[in-house]
């Protein structure tokens, strides 16, 4: 091949490279347009594109937060979810993060992005651990050799979701009867309450909402939230 042929060649993959780059600067930048929209309806801050790498280190008790490296947060939204006659503190955006791989000589990197809702609860320790997430195959072989997942008298909802809590009274007085319709009919995302607070995200933490599903989440997090038993509550707070 020519020296023209080359060059020729070249400048075509530079300019698909380049390309490529500039779309996928122009979406990123349309998401964070649309999610500074959902931030002034719902009456939040709107951080933008500004990247907070502190995220992780406030809560250390989220795993998803601690994966990899190149770790932060972006596109947040900051305000207030109401509940029990309260205010409560509540964060939302979309975390970055990069796991290397290597393999003898070589090595390569993948980066993970994913959405998140945080709610600061007013309980702090006294909140015992629960999470819930949808049943998958690796849980119902685990199940199979004893591993801890709470079943409840529905069985569709113990055959759609796996449940764990380091408090299994308080798993059941949270998740009665009624919690639990309310979820098999507005289906929960992955959830998770320690060390005093909610976390809310998708597919175990492996992706992004769509912008009104940020505006979702606020809204289920608050139904999640006034469904609690009132002696619940009353009980955490005397605690």
């Amino acid at each position: 091949m020519s020296e023209y042929g080359i060059f020729v060649i070249f400048v075509l993959f530079a300019a698909a490279g380049f390309l490529v780059w500039w779309t996928e600067r122009k979406l990123e930048r349309e998401r964070t347009e649309a999610i500074g929209g959902v931030a002034g309806r719902l009456g939040w801050s709107f951080g933008g594109r500004e990247e907070d790498a502190t995220l992780r280190k406030r809560h250390l008790q989220f795993g998803c937060f601690q994966k990899g490296h190149t770790r932060y947060a972006h596109n947040q939204l900051r305000g207030t979810v109401e509940a029990w006659g309260g205010v409560w503190k509540a964060e939302a955006g979309d975390y970055h993060y990069k796991i290397t791989r290597r393999n003898g000589k070589s090595s390569s990197t993948t980066t993970y992005r994913f959405s998140y809702l945080l709610v600061s609860l007013p309980f702090g320790a006294r909140l015992p651990g629960v999470a819930l997430r949808a049943e998958g195959l690796f849980d119902k072989l685990a199940g199979a050799i004893g591993f801890e997942d709470i079943d409840f008298e529905s069985a569709e909802f113990s055959r759609r979701y796996h449940v764990g809590g380091t408090d299994r009274r308080f798993v059941y007085d949270l998740l009665h009867p009624r919690m639990i319709d309310w979820m098999l009919d507005d289906p929960p995302p992955q959830f998770e309450l320690s060390a005093g607070v909610l976390l809310l995200v998708s597919n175990g933490g492996s992706r992004r909402w769509e912008p009104m599903e940020f505006r979702a989440a606020t809204n289920w997090a608050a139904g999640f939230l006034a469904r609690w038993p009132d002696y619940l509550v009353r009980d955490l707070k005397a605690r």
